[in-house]
């Protein structure tokens, strides 16, 4: 079972997508999202535009790193 490792323990290899769960400053928690670290800022990804229709990760942001608290490896896909 995957469990979240604290960005306060440690950091995922550089350019490696993970899920992320952050909490912007005196926020409530965001919901998880794929992401890779770069030094400082995260790159954050997203599947759906505004309209929901599914855009296969063409939209892109940025997150300072103080705003992601935690990480995990990607699940391995389905077999079928």
């Amino acid at each position: 079972m995957m469990e979240w490792i604290s960005v306060k323990d440690r950091l995922p290899d550089p350019y490696q997508y993970v899920l992320v769960f952050s909490k912007k400053q005196g926020g409530e928690p965001s919901p998880l999202s794929i992401a890779r670290q770069f030094k400082t800022i995260w790159e954050m990804m997203s599947t759906e535009d505004e309209s929901n229709a599914v855009a296969c990760g063409d939209l892109t942001w940025y997150m300072d790193a103080h705003e992601i608290t935690h990480w995990m490896p990607l699940p391995k896909p389905p077999e079928e």
